[in-house]
């Protein structure tokens, strides 16, 4: 399998990661139930986890309503 690279802002990184932890973070299943969505979302989440360094932060969750924020302005703008 060959790898692509992709960029994106740092408030969409943070966003994503957090809706994504939350995604994976409760679930049941095993593995072996995962859709290939999930598999390609579970790679996506690892990535960001290795490059993030917010969410080891005290004030995380402060960030992350900031960086959401900072999007839908951005985006009603």
């Amino acid at each position: 399998m060959s790898n692509t690279n992709l960029t994106i802002d740092s408030d969409s990184a943070l966003v994503l990661f957090e809706w994504l932890a939350g995604r994976f973070h409760d679930r049941t299943e095993t593995p072996e139930d995962f859709t290939p969505e999930d598999i390609a979302l579970s790679g996506l989440l690892a990535g960001l986890e290795a490059v993030l360094v917010e969410p080891f932060l005290p004030d995380y969750a402060e960030r992350v309503e900031a960086a959401r924020k900072r999007l839908v302005d951005a985006y009603l703008q």
